[in-house]
């Protein structure tokens, strides 16, 4: 949804029409397109963010909010550079859906170099620092003399992932379209802020919400879970 044309070649429109679309047009596995970039690198992805974090907890005090903002601003920071390349891949292996993880990394070597997986890398810097200083703080506000209660830490961490991504949802559309754009002389944007210009342009400033609905129900799982397990693993450090 972030990454189609708007206008008249639009075809998604909402979470569920896409869905059934998708599902209809081309078969409900086209759901799980992409899906093997972040299967292979979650893992990777958020032992940085919770290994950074921690290191800077050690480091610089984690007693207040404050200081919960800062360490996960931080830990956003160091993440932008591990994720980043990640996403460039998912998001081209999710606009062709029929190459492989292999094929599309090796176009991207092939077409740009190294320098290719740095495409969006801007835009990731100006959205994990702000995610994930309001994921960890959200979290520590709505917690706070409430960590024993598992229920309400897995209600708190589905909430937390939604505030990471109300703050910072717009800067993932037009990292997406960046990041999704084609090559050389198939390329529309010459950066972020040309790809920002062009699609408020085009569609409003609406468009920098298009598939909300969708991340917010995968954040509140997600998220929820990942937190109640982080929660239960610092009780018994």
């Amino acid at each position: 949804m972030q990454t189609q044309e708007t206008g008249k070649n639009q075809k998604y429109f909402s979470t569920f029409q896409t869905i059934r679309r998708v599902s209809t047009e081309e078969g409900f596995l086209r759901l799980y397109r992409g899906l093997s970039t972040p299967l292979c690198t979650v893992a990777l992805t958020n032992a940085v963010t919770f290994g950074v974090y921690g290191m800077a907890a050690r480091r610089w005090g984690n007693s207040s909010v404050a200081d919960v903002a800062r360490n996960g601003a931080f830990a956003g920071l160091v993440r932008s550079f591990v994720i980043s390349p990640i996403e460039v891949v998912k998001i081209q292996q999710q606009i062709h859906p029929s190459r492989g993880l292999r094929d599309i990394a090796r176009e991207v070597m092939n077409v740009a170099g190294w320098k290719g997986f740095t495409r969006g890398f801007t835009a990731t810097l100006t959205r994990e620092p702000v995610a994930f200083c309001c994921y960890f703080s959200s979290f520590e506000i709505l917690t706070k003399g409430q960590k024993d209660n598992n229920l309400w830490v897995f209600f708190a961490g589905g909430i937390a992932g939604i505030c990471s991504w109300v703050t910072t949802y717009p800067q993932d559309v037009i990292k997406s379209r960046v990041q999704g754009d084609g090559w050389g002389t198939k390329a529309r944007y010459s950066g972020p802020l040309h790809c920002l210009k062009v699609t408020v342009e085009q569609a409003g400033l609406s468009v920098l919400y298009r598939g909300f609905g969708s991340t917010t129900y995968r954040a509140f799982i997600v998220n929820a879970v990942i937190l109640c397990v982080y929660n239960s693993i610092m009780k018994w450090a």
